[in-house]
């Protein structure tokens, strides 16, 4: 269940300090949110506020997030778990690492329930605040924190890019645009990477010759960290031609959803889905760093 957008208000307190932070001081650390019952009512929201007026509940913060519909609001969110429970909700506020009540603001009555009473609700609430600036706002994660859905869909995405950008083929060539002197690092176009240590590298040619690894080049970087760069063991000058193949470092199988509904990016994928998923990211990523195979680079004499 999600509460869109609650509606609320920064405290004296909270204000105090936003206005700090514009005149040099530091930004506002925004820690955990607290969830009340107003006392048996839903309550207005008042500057005035150092308190819940019936607090229940209090837990981490999960994200702070630019409101990708204005750069002038932040838009915060926290999940109450399912065993978390047994009381209305009518009010809610924000706590910074100091302990102070920075925003509050009623809440739509919502019970509760808990997973023990035969019914239970994992809650996303989210709460939009305005700002002058994005850099005001801060945010403590705890180890405890829990993963939205969404978050975890954003994070696989991500790490399924990188796992896709090292297992194709690369290939470029591109013209140098500075003198490289013998010994100097030849640092290869943007987005071309290789795995040093894997032989990776299938074949380097300078203006149109075929370069041999440990005799006219050298891999640069740490084994199995992507690096864009090797040194050269002789001088290229301004305009030299370069052209380098690069072998895919994986045989397993794309990452790319198959479009059915719950995949990643679809905005309703499952959390069974998503441990699959994240099963066969893991999998491919076992491939890159343990079970790579390359194509040997063929010996040509210079």
């Amino acid at each position: 269940m999600s509460n869109d957008n609650l509606a609320g208000i920064w405290t004296r307190k909270g204000l105090d300090k936003l206005a700090a932070q514009l005149a040099g001081g530091e930004s506002v650390t925004i820690k955990s949110i607290a969830l009340g019952d107003g006392g048996g009512t839903v309550p207005p929201a008042l500057e005035s506020m150092t308190a819940l007026l019936g607090e229940q509940w209090r837990g981490s913060v999960n994200t702070v997030e630019i409101d990708p519909d204005s750069t002038n609001s932040v838009i915060v969110q926290a999940v109450i778990p399912y065993n978390v429970g047994g009381f209305f909700i009518r009010e809610w506020g924000l706590y910074d690492a100091e302990g102070d009540l920075v925003a509050y603001g009623p809440h739509a009555e919502f019970y509760k329930p808990v997973l023990d009473s035969g019914s239970g609700a994992e809650l996303l609430e989210r709460i939009k605040l305005p700002v002058t600036s994005q850099s005001q706002i801060t945010l403590v994660v705890s180890s405890d924190v829990l993963a939205t859905r969404d978050y975890v869909i954003k994070v696989f995405n991500e790490l399924a890019g990188v796992v896709e950008s090292l297992r194709g083929r690369q290939q470029a060539s591109w013209t140098l645009k500075t003198d490289i002197t013998e010994n100097g690092e030849l640092v290869l176009p943007d987005g071309i990477t290789y795995l040093p240590g894997r032989e990776a590298i299938n074949v380097l040619s300078w203006d149109g010759v075929v370069c041999h690894i440990n005799r006219h080049f050298l891999e640069v970087g740490e084994k199995d960290i992507p690096s864009d760069r090797v040194q050269l063991l002789f001088s290229a000058p301004k305009n030299s031609e370069f052209y380098i193949d690069i072998a895919g470092h994986s045989g397993a199988p794309a990452l790319a959803g198959d479009g059915s509904p719950g995949e990643p990016g679809s905005g309703s994928a499952s959390i069974a889905v998503i441990v699959k998923r994240l099963s066969s990211l893991e999998q491919q990523i076992s491939n890159v760093a343990e079970h790579a195979a390359y194509v040997t680079a063929p010996q040509l004499n210079l």
